[in-house]
């Protein structure tokens, strides 16, 4: 008696490492996709956030320099320049990114603020008798260098205004301006040389010299006093860092004029016959 016998193919262990080849594609994908979308985005805003938190330090710095008048004592301010991206376990993050703090035509004469057509009675009026009194002056500028954040801007300081420059042909300003209050014009020139760039935080010392304040009653019977400033910053910004004066009439005028392709921006204050306008420096 025979016996035959019938086999079949059994295909199951191959139906489970297919399915295990599909799974491990899918998560393949899905992790590629995550590190291709998702960490960007979330280093875009590590990026955005340490920018408004420099903008802040920025401020601290602004508000140091604008107080040094009557002060003899150096102080700082602490500027976190770049930024470090957290640990993943999985996922890879690109390298540490650097900012870079400096100051700008700080050394350069031709860049200067200057008072015009301001004179005083007394022997002070053999020095302000009317002709164009210049200091020389600079900015101070932090640009960042971020991998995801790319229209970032540079935060400048300049003229008592602290403002973000986006590209080449926007500006806006951060905080109002201390140039003219009321009828009281104060000007801090900024001198010395500053660039850091790096990933760590930086102190930024401050040391005031010839800060001991000085207070002249300057005005002008026939011509309004004009302050002039060279400045990278755009009129419709002047104008509104200035509009609590030009609403009260203390300052009646704020244009800007392109010399030699650097933008000079001029404030014109009320003349004498207001009453004379003290002038610290």
């Amino acid at each position: 008696m025979g016996f035959s016998h019938m086999f079949r193919n059994d295909t199951r262990a191959q139906s489970v490492q297919i399915g295990a080849v599909l799974l491990f594609g899918m998560l393949i994908v899905a992790l590629s996709t995550w590190q291709a979308f998702q960490v960007p985005a979330q280093n875009e805003e590590i990026e955005f956030n340490h920018n408004q938190e420099v903008q802040k330090q920025m401020i601290e710095l602004r508000t140091t320099v604008n107080s040094l008048p009557g002060i003899s004592t150096p102080r700082s301010t602490t500027i976190d320049l770049g930024v470090r991206y957290p640990s993943r376990t999985i996922f890879r993050n690109p390298p540490p990114v650097s900012g870079t703090i400096r100051t700008v035509k700080t050394t350069d004469s031709g860049f200067n603020v200057s008072i015009e057509n301001a004179s005083a009675s007394g022997e002070i009026g053999d020095f302000w008798n009317g002709t164009a009194r210049q200091y020389n002056t600079g900015a101070i500028e932090y640009e960042p260098r971020y991998n995801e954040y790319r229209n970032a801007p540079r935060t400048i300081y300049e003229h008592s205004v602290l403002y973000n420059k986006f590209g080449e042909n926007q500006e806006l300003s951060i905080t109002g301006q201390t140039l003219v209050r009321d009828d009281t014009i104060t000007m801090v020139a900024v001198n010395g040389t500053l660039r850091e760039d790096r990933v760590n935080s930086i102190s930024v010392d401050i040391e005031p010299i010839s800060t001991r304040t000085r207070t002249v009653e300057v005005g002008n019977e026939s011509h309004n006093m004009t302050i002039s400033t060279p400045t990278r910053m755009n009129v419709s910004e002047w104008r509104e860092v200035f509009e609590d004066e030009l609403d009260d009439g203390n300052v009646t005028a704020v244009d800007t004029t392109d010399i030699e392709a650097q933008t000079t921006t001029r404030c014109y204050m009320l003349n004498s016959n207001a009453g004379r306008t003290p002038c610290s420096w």
